[in-house]
């Protein structure tokens, strides 16, 4: 667990200034789940899913996350950097890791919530699309809307995804 170092820090609302949580490794991943012989490395699965859930204030004062979590040994590292808006009910989450400062995976994943006028749903709607660049092309690798349930399930719609053509290729 040496190896590996935690930067995270926030930005509230009406704010410029960056605020560094303090989060030891043993907090951010849940250790518990790493099997006997299973070296924790950055991947390893964190304790939360959302990360405002490392913070202890309210989370509608939230203006932005970056983490970066870096493995000192193999010069990998995964930084996520998130966005919220509407009072938090919509977020952006960049997903970016590099081996060496080389960028390996990017990802982008935006959820919001849908308005009830649009949705006809007096519970929550949330558009949830994921993204990955590979090349120099734009691939949606999920869009869907997650119903809320009046009973407390959830539901889910699929949207058939297309991988998206670049600026240059649909306006020659």
């Amino acid at each position: 667990m040496d190896n590996i170092v935690i930067d995270y820090k926030y930005k509230l609302f009406n704010s410029d200034e960056w605020l560094k949580k303090n989060i030891r490794v043993s907090v951010y991943f849940d250790l518990s789940l790493l099997d006997k012989e299973e070296q924790l490395d950055i991947y390893s699965l964190p304790m939360y899913d959302d990360l405002v859930e490392y913070l202890d204030c309210d989370r509608t004062k939230i203006h932005q996350i970056s983490v970066n979590i870096i493995d000192v040994l193999s010069n990998c590292k995964l930084h996520y950097f998130q966005t919220f808006w509407n009072s938090n009910k919509n977020w952006l989450i960049e997903r970016i890791e590099t081996v060496d400062d080389r960028v390996d995976y990017y990802e982008l994943i935006i959820s919001t919530v849908l308005p009830h006028e649009i949705s006809n749903n007096s519970e929550s709607d949330y558009e949830i699309m994921r993204f990955r660049k590979e090349d120099d092309d734009i691939k949606c690798l999920y869009h869907g809307v997650v119903r809320d349930n009046a009973d407390g399930s959830q539901s889910e719609v699929l949207i058939k995804s297309q991988a998206i053509q670049k600026p240059d290729d649909i306006f020659p």
